[in-house]
């Protein structure tokens, strides 16, 4: 397998999204409470998920992840949670990248990556830390999933009908 080096360009365009989606998740989120955070950190995912390969894009939201918390702990760093985000972006460039974004798999990428990361995984990850049953926690995960998968889809789907993607695509080839 050949490992394709990214130009310069890419990597100053994935630096500025990386800092983007650390700022929007971590420092700005719009809502922050131990129970529930909702934010704008997906943003820039998911404009890397449909400008880069899935490879590109799975690294993005592991680094991301990694900085995010080592920069902005919310408590000791697990590793699995990172694991869980370089999963959920994967989901995301495959199911988005070089695909026409309609409004039926925006729906499918969005809410299978939220089921099996943020609901099953990620709740799985905190049972492990904080001692508590999987199922106690589940259920609680999951309406806020629920939520998040509403508003995320709404969002991007926005996004696509004012054709941000394009512009944005456009703007990169036109920087190559």
């Amino acid at each position: 397998m050949e490992i394709k080096k990214l130009p310069l360009r890419d990597l100053v365009i994935l630096s500025f999204l990386l800092a983007t989606e650390v700022a929007l998740s971590r420092v700005v989120p719009v809502i922050n409470t131990p129970f529930a955070k909702i934010s704008f950190g997906f943003i820039p995912i998911v404009i890397v998920a449909v400008l880069y390969k899935p490879s590109v894009t799975m690294l993005f939201g592991g680094m991301a992840d990694f900085i995010g918390a080592i920069l902005f702990p919310i408590g000791p760093y697990f590793p699995a949670f990172t694991l869980t985000a370089i999963i959920r972006e994967g989901i995301i460039g495959y199911g988005l990248y070089n695909k026409k974004l309609t409004l039926p798999r925006i729906i499918v990428v969005i809410a299978l990556s939220m089921a099996l990361c943020t609901v099953v995984l990620n709740t799985y990850w905190i049972s492990i830390l904080i001692n508590k049953g999987f199922w106690v926690l589940f259920t609680s995960r999951a309406y806020k999933a629920i939520a998040k998968v509403i508003i995320q889809v709404i969002i991007i789907y926005a996004m696509q009908k004012s054709n941000v993607f394009d512009r944005i695509k456009k703007v990169k080839e036109r920087t190559a």
